[in-house]
């Protein structure tokens, strides 16, 4: 999950192509691997058939609620609903994502293997340091995110329409009215419902 939250904290740093420190090793060799799992899941989820079949039925379903160019955001309003499937799906994800990220955020040496990946991949794109806001912006979100409440979140369309909004915002928008938020909340409800079948073929991606 690291690139995606990478952009929240910083849309200049991204993954780098290709293999990114090979001689690194320990805790960061093992987020290095992971990151690389994400961009291979990443390519396969993206071209598979499922994925774009449920795009293009959030996207004509969000242009019926009169919010202004919300249609614009049937790829991620998509993404999240398999985000919300998977977790009602799995139920309590908490206690391994926080026994993963303590791992992961144990600073050896002045730094952590999460902050470690990320400087080294971003040096590899843009051959120049990360910012020093970045660090610290990385750090609160992983320790909101060990929290559980942020992951659960995804399961509640109420959740994901207030989500989805302040990406809006971020881009511009201005905020959505509360009757087509509300509209909107029940939308994703019966979205993330409906995902199961979407997400056995994203699952049954070999990655």
């Amino acid at each position: 999950m690291l690139p995606d939250l990478w952009r929240m904290a910083d849309r200049h740093v991204k993954p780098a192509r290709g293999v990114v420190a090979a001689g690194a090793g320990g805790r960061v060799a093992d987020v290095l691997e992971g990151i690389a799992h994400h961009e291979r899941a990443d390519r396969a989820f993206h071209a598979c058939e499922a994925f774009h079949e449920g795009e293009h039925a959030m996207t004509r379903a969000l242009a019926t609620l009169g919010a202004p160019r919300l249609s614009l955001f049937g790829h991620i309003a998509w993404e999240l609903c398999l985000d919300g499937a998977l977790v009602r799906r799995e139920g309590a994800m908490r206690g391994d994502v926080q026994r993963t990220l303590a791992i992961a955020c144990e600073v050896i040496d002045g730094e952590s293997a999460v902050n470690a990946a990320a400087r080294l991949h971003h040096a590899a794109r843009k051959g120049a340091s990360l910012l020093a806001s970045f660090a610290p912006r990385m750090n609160r979100m992983l320790e909101e995110l060990g929290r559980g409440a942020w992951i659960e979140g995804y399961a509640r369309g109420d959740v994901v329409a207030e989500r989805l909004d302040g990406i809006r915002a971020r881009l511009g928008f201005s905020p959505m009215e509360q009757e087509a938020r509300g509209a909107l909340a029940a939308l994703l409800d019966d979205a993330i419902a409906g995902a199961d079948e979407q997400l056995d073929a994203e699952l049954a991606l070999r990655v």
